[in-house]
């Protein structure tokens, strides 16, 4: 299996962290708040990651470099990261909340380096949970890996070509293309929202054997305000004023968003509500494997709450600002989502996956 391997280093705590020699040069999208004691040692991230089967992308640009820098702060927290938590959780919700914040959107690479941290989270995230849809074999689709791969560059296509339209209208769209197309995507959000808030309820309802769920880790405060202590999203407490808006309507314009929105995400939950129980025939998961999915689904929720809430800038009649980097956000989101599907149609085994280790 063919793979990368890269260092970089980054201060966290009371751990220093320098250019690991010979790592050449960095172009990352997270910086760390903490400050380095004198003295103090050396943290090294580590990440191995397999290559992608497919061709290079417009719209985002996978960075192994970018990856080991979010990855500071998690070595920072012990030598034995969380891989799985980090690759499915952290790195999306981090380069989420870049995007809502607006901290990349002056710079067209950083958010192509943003958009790439979200698809190799995407990609081995489909592998990962193909794997545990498979009872953990290492399922051998080597006779189908040219077809497969062909797929997965067709379908790739389709998926840089939305993102692509989304970024070009978050940059340089008049303020009325903006506003039609948060119109369009707050829906869009809002029955995806609902789904997978149905899939969660029932998936944390019925855990695998011996598995025992902390019942405080997700809460729903309302219908577009669900968090997860293990993943906490920092946007959707920087978007609480939208938030409020859409749960206490001040005028005419967001009382017809909120109904249309409560409407379309309550009926979209019985959807979700069927996918688990479907998967609940057909798969055997082990307590990992289903924590990391509970995990990685909490915050695709999270995200998508936080991408909705942005987006409503647009048909309120709000900031207009914001209502571009809901757009970014989205376009994280379909990224997310779409390498999700990819990586499940993925040649590369069950067992390519990737690796931070902490030096």
């Amino acid at each position: 299996m063919a793979g990368v391997v890269l260092a970089a280093a980054l201060v966290a705590g009371l751990a220093a962290c320098a250019p690991s020699t010979g790592s050449g040069s960095r172009h990352t999208t997270a910086t760390s708040t903490t400050t380095t004691a004198p003295g103090a040692p050396v943290v090294v991230p580590v990440v191995s990651m397999p290559q992608i089967p497919l061709p290079p992308a417009q719209s985002y640009a996978v960075s192994a470099a970018a990856l080991e820098q979010l990855g500071c702060d998690e070595c920072a927290r012990g030598a034995t990261p969380d891989a799985a938590k980090f690759f499915y959780g952290s790195v999306p919700l981090g380069s989420v909340d870049t995007l809502i914040a607006g901290t990349v959107s002056d710079s067209a690479a950083d958010t192509r380096t943003a958009l790439g941290n979200l698809f190799a989270s995407g990609y081995f995230g489909g592998i990962y949970l193909r794997g545990n849809l498979s009872s953990g074999a290492a399922l051998d689709l080597s006779p189908f890996a040219p077809l497969l791969d062909q797929v997965g560059a067709l379908t790739q296509v389709g998926l840089d070509t939305i993102v692509s339209e989304l970024v070009r209208i978050s940059r340089t769209g008049t303020d009325q293309e903006v506003r039609d197309a948060t119109t369009v995507w707050s829906a869009v959000l809002a029955a995806v929202a609902g789904y997978n808030r149905g899939y969660l309820e029932v998936a944390l309802q019925h855990p695998p054997v011996g598995v025992t769920v902390d019942p405080s880790a997700f809460t729903c405060a309302s219908l577009f305000d669900c968090r997860s202590t293990r993943l906490p999203l920092a946007s959707l407490d920087t978007l609480s004023g939208q938030r409020n808006k859409l749960n206490n309507p001040p005028d005419f314009t967001w009382l017809s968003v909120a109904m249309a929105a409560n409407s379309i995400g309550t009926a979209a939950i019985p959807a979700g509500h069927d996918v688990w129980t479907g998967l609940l025939g057909s798969a055997s998961f082990d307590g990992a494997g289903y924590r990391t999915i509970i995990d990685l689904s909490v915050g695709f929720l999270e995200v998508t709450q936080a991408a909705l809430l942005a987006n409503l800038a647009g048909p309120t009649g709000g900031d207009i600002a914001l209502a571009r980097r809901g757009l970014q956000a989205t376009a994280g989101l379909v990224t997310w989502a779409g390498s999700y599907f990819l990586g499940l149609a993925s040649s590369l085994p069950n067992t390519a996956l990737p690796t931070l280790t902490c030096s």
